[in-house]
């Protein structure tokens, strides 16, 4: 918390945020890091979201701030087109101490992609919940704040979803199909 407080201050950079998050890891196994996530709670209906979604025809794209095991943990390769994070480092199964950072500016990174797979912003439909959301949000055609934690995703977010369940997210982006 502390070192999040210092990058949202503007005091360390995002890489130094996350070197300092996981240096404290160095020398743990990764698989008792990895069971951490063992109790990961998903919000209700999540898969069957995703799999809608992709039957709708929707590209389907992550980019987490978050680490590899969350993805890896929910197996979200099985879903989504793309997924972007960053990663913890290990060798002989122990974390270094270093990690990869792989997204340190969501809006940088989606504006790659979406020039690379010539995809336009205003058909684009970001879901988020935190301040490191609000700029690709802003850009997007349509963004859903889900269970948001950020007051400013909430304001600028074209629609709030304050249920943990995706389904209400389907309905938001089946409205959206009908108009």
């Amino acid at each position: 918390q502390k070192y999040k407080e210092l990058f949202m201050n503007g005091d360390i950079t995002y890489r130094e945020f996350c070197e300092l998050e996981v240096a404290h890891w160095k020398g743990a196994d990764f698989r008792e890091i990895k069971n951490l996530f063992n109790n990961l709670q998903t919000p209700q209906n999540l898969f069957l979201a995703l799999k809608t979604f992709k039957n709708m025809g929707f590209r389907l794209v992550a980019i987490s701030t978050g680490i590899q095991f969350v993805s890896e943990k929910l197996n979200l390769k099985e879903y989504f087109d793309d997924i972007f994070f960053n990663e913890i480092e290990i060798r002989n199964g122990k974390l270094t101490g270093r990690v990869k950072i792989n997204v340190d500016n969501k809006l940088k990174l989606l504006d790659k992609y979406l020039d690379e797979h010539n995809l336009k912003y205003e058909n684009t439909i970001v879901v988020g919940d935190g301040d490191n959301d609000v700029e690709i949000a802003k850009n997007v055609g349509y963004s859903i704040a889900f269970c948001p934690n950020s007051p400013k995703m909430s304001e600028i977010a074209s629609c709030v979803v304050d249920e943990f369940d995706y389904s209400k997210i389907i309905d938001k982006i089946k409205l959206l199909e009908e108009k």
